[in-house]
């Protein structure tokens, strides 16, 4: 686990090296990587915007995952 973020939803986003990153809403994990959006599975930092977007930052550069 590289990082943990929890955005207005409450929800909890865990980055990793190699997985993506993986959401829990509190019921259900969901996992998001190079095949659904990710720019790089190896996630360094994740960080939330007053908007409620999740910013990821990879060893490649950075992804925004919109609200």
């Amino acid at each position: 686990m590289k990082a943990i973020s929890i955005n207005q939803q409450v929800n909890k986003w865990i980055g990793t090296e190699g997985l993506g990153i993986l959401k829990f809403d509190g019921n259900q994990w969901t996992t998001y990587n190079t095949t659904n959006g990710l720019i790089n599975n190896y996630v360094n930092t994740i960080a939330n915007d007053k908007k409620g977007n999740i910013w990821i930052g990879t060893f490649d550069g950075v992804s925004e995952f919109k609200n």
